[in-house]
């Protein structure tokens, strides 16, 4: 392989170990991961924006269920006769879990879902715009 940092002289030698990589070894595709979970839109919980919504291409940053629910958006459905929002990750029901950061099974560490329930934000920023999305005020200024 061409040495040093002539990267077109490299070119020709990285092109031949790409296309032996693409041809020869078994390689499993990886995916983009946008929900940890499913939604159920008939069962429990009405309310719900559409599948194509921008809100659901930012999920890792800000969670659109808690956005959703937050907002009021989310109503619980006719056949719901408790009334009860539940999440199956990362929590088994009913949770076993804290807020002593310093336990085990804290909920306040490793990107807990809930966390913007516990700590609603003030804003959200939105990567398709972005620009921060103002939550629970119409604007606000830093003097």
């Amino acid at each position: 392989m061409a040495s040093g940092f002539d990267t077109e002289a490299q070119k020709p030698y990285v092109a031949d170990v790409a296309s032996f990589f693409n041809d020869s070894l078994p390689v499993l595709l990886m995916f983009e991961r946008y929900l940890t979970d499913p939604i159920d839109t008939k069962t429990r919980v009405t309310g719900w924006l559409p599948a194509d919504d921008k809100i659901y291409k930012n999920n890792q940053n800000n969670s659109p269920v808690a956005r959703q629910f937050l907002s009021g958006q989310l109503k619980p459905s006719a056949t719901n006769r408790v009334k009860e929002f539940k999440t199956s990750y990362p929590y088994i029901q009913p949770p076993k879990a804290n807020y002593n950061l310093y336990s085990t099974d804290t909920i306040l560490v490793n990107g807990a879902v809930l966390s913007n329930f516990l700590y609603p934000p003030f804003t959200f920023y939105d990567v398709n715009e972005g620009k921060y999305i103002p939550f629970f005020a119409d604007k606000w200024e830093i003097k």
